[in-house]
């Protein structure tokens, strides 16, 4: 799955719902940000079982597709990629 999103734009989409996120769960999946690529957008969702936030984006994408990545190392691969680019 590739796709093309603003850098900024993701983390500042990724700001916004990362408060629904818990560090200390007891469910590890809980602590992932769920990106899903369907038709030219992404949508990122999370969630502590009782409170989903979702967020989409206009991207450019071939593909479609899903994947469960860890918020922290998302947020800070991102700030990181922001900081030095």
């Amino acid at each position: 799955m590739k796709f093309i999103v603003s850098s900024s734009a993701l983390l500042k989409q990724l700001q916004l719902i990362s408060g629904v996120i818990n560090a200390n769960t007891v469910l590890p999946i809980l602590e992932d940000f769920l990106l899903e690529v369907e038709k030219n957008k992404l949508t990122v969702v999370a969630t502590d079982l009782e409170t989903v936030m979702r967020v989409q984006l206009d991207i450019e994408a071939k593909d479609s597709g899903k994947i469960c990545i860890p918020a922290k190392i998302l947020d800070q691969q991102i700030i990181l990629f922001i900081a030095f680019s």
